[in-house]
């Protein structure tokens, strides 16, 4: 018996080798299929984005109440939408329910996975998270009609909105600061929140309290901007690339900030840093990144090419000043620490075991061919993404052919990422944003070793400015700042040039920033008063 079994074991992988293409049969022996349940919902009233409509379901030969919404942002946009369910008591109060699949809970996320014609980079994404170590919405998969018709194959997701889902509150312990409880928020592009959180440059985030809420309504709220504002202040330390860095230990939890990095650099996601961006505290106070959230365009996504390429860093990526704003400082901050940095590297060798571990191919094979076995009625009712998908793409790939680049993309990636990280150049935020700001570049005058900026006016102090009915007096100042944005110098500025010697200021990018500082004269005590900046940046070889 055993040599029987042993010679169907080689008859299968000499049949895997000798394929030109690999398939997904060759990955891992076939587990069982798992079988997607149907829900029905009937609900009266036009569905919107605002307010949930009271309504029933019908699921696995039960029936309950239940209100639903549209979910998503761009998603709203496309012609399959995602959706945001609650169960309900026969009185529309909140309740707990079941989906196959899933835990009991209050609040469902019906997916449409529009932007994904694989329908598992969701999947990819929320299984290695949780193979990380760390909390992650459960999930399943579902046929979903709504008023009896078919609204296609959606993936079904636990909303995570409250500490308790992430943490044991009873075992939460306040720090040194004046935090009184835990809390849960979320960073978006809409930028539509109530806590600031600082942002690249002088430019602030306003995240969104998800738990508790109202947000002002908790005892000394202020102190949870405090909070945030001293880790930043900790993370900031470390662009100095000090010897004494990970000083951040005690203010945040560093594994979780590793993973969250690895993880959406892995899959190159494009809605990382910025777009859903959730984090928590954790027991022991310390702010702890996750759950993750939005993967449909990640993992060369062919929706999605500008990304696809398995060189370069998302946190790196060229985005729009406005998109730029909404993204926090931490990430720059944190690559520009080498401990950190170590951190990643040695991390990276669990995201390679797990890569190639036996659990991580049978998840995918069970998926991909549930969704494939299943796909019938999805293109009956939508067709292929590449006929209805507003962003245009070759994606006449069968779903097979889709998750195998995805695999291979995953492979090269990483092999890309462990070549590539220890080394990355350290870029402060200032830098950042010094570069979507428009610096006129000045050249260095290496023989007298000095920068010499001509204005094109005169800037001295005291002169006499018209104005459309008042007349102003007007002076100049500068302020020179290192490519950290720490301040090196400052003072008046007057004429038409102004001469600065590089001796003693190390290599690297400076920056200088002149500024008008109008002000009335005793006539014209309402004058109209411009306020003019001249900025400037100086390279020293």
């Amino acid at each position: 018996m055993k040599k029987i079994l042993l010679l169907v074991f080689i008859s299968m992988v000499t049949r895997c080798v000798a394929q030109p293409t690999q398939s997904l049969k060759c990955i891992s022996p076939a587990p069982k299929v798992i079988d997607f349940p149907s829900i029905y919902i009937t609900v009266e009233g036009r569905l919107n984005s605002v307010d949930k409509i009271p309504a029933t379901y019908r699921l696995d030969g039960e029936t309950g109440n239940c209100a639903i919404e549209l979910h998503g942002n761009s998603t709203l946009q496309v012609a399959k939408k995602s959706y945001d369910f609650s169960f309900r008591t026969v009185s529309s109060v909140h309740a707990n329910g079941k989906f196959p699949g899933l835990p009991w809970t209050k609040d469902l996320l019906f997916i449409s996975n529009f932007y994904d014609p694989s329908m598992m980079r969701n999947v990819v994404a929320y299984s290695t998270w949780e193979a990380l170590g760390h909390r992650t919405p459960a999930f399943n998969f579902c046929h979903l009609y709504i008023n009896e018709v078919y609204e296609g194959m959606y993936l079904v997701v636990e909303k995570i909105r409250s500490v308790d889902q992430l943490i044991d509150k009873s075992r939460w312990k306040p720090n040194n600061s004046n935090l009184s409880q835990p809390f849960f928020m979320r960073i978006d592009w809409e930028n539509e929140g109530d806590v600031p959180v600082p942002g690249m440059r002088e430019y602030p985030i306003y995240a969104e309290m998800l738990d508790p809420k109202p947000y002002r309504s908790i005892p000394n709220y202020h102190a949870i901007q405090d909070y945030l504002e001293e880790m930043n202040e900790a993370l900031s330390g470390n662009i100095q690339v000090r010897k004494d860095s990970l000083r951040y230990t005690d203010i945040i939890d560093v594994e979780s900030f590793v993973d969250y990095f690895l993880l959406n650099e892995w899959a190159k996601n494009p809605d990382a840093y910025r777009s859903s961006v959730y984090f928590y505290t954790s027991e022991e106070s310390k702010i702890t990144m996750g759950p993750v959230w939005d993967f449909d365009l990640a993992f060369a996504n062919p929706l999605n090419p500008e990304d696809d390429a398995v060189e370069g860093w998302i946190y790196q990526k060229k985005l729009p000043e406005s998109s730029m704003k909404t993204m926090p400082t931490w990430w720059y901050n944190l690559m520009c620490d080498p401990l950190f940095r170590d951190l990643c590297v040695k991390r990276m060798d669990q995201l390679e075991v797990w890569l190639n571990s036996e659990e991580f191919k049978a998840l995918i094979h069970t998926y991909s061919e549930g969704i494939d076995a299943k796909l019938t009625l999805e293109i009956k009712r939508w067709g292929r993404a590449s006929e209805f998908s507003a962003v245009p793409g070759p994606l006449s790939k069968s779903n097979e052919e889709e998750v195998l680049e995805i695999l291979d993309f995953l492979r090269k990636r990483l092999v890309w990422m462990k070549a590539n990280l220890f080394n990355q150049q350290c870029i402060s935020p200032f830098a950042v944003m010094a570069e979507y700001e428009g610096y006129s570049s000045i050249p260095a005058n290496e023989l007298e070793r000095s920068f010499t900026v001509e204005f094109g006016m005169d800037l001295s102090s005291g002169l006499r400015m018209p104005g459309s009915r008042y007349q102003y007096y007007s002076g100049f100042t500068y302020v020179l700042l290192d490519d950290r944005g720490t301040e090196r110098s400052s003072g008046a500025v007057s004429g038409t040039k102004m001469t600065l010697s590089y001796d003693g200021w190390g290599s690297g990018a400076y920056y200088l920033i002149v500024t008008e500082n109008g002000h009335n004269s005793f006539l014209a005590t309402s004058a109209p008063i411009l306020t003019r900046q001249f900025m400037y940046k100086l390279v020293v070889p």
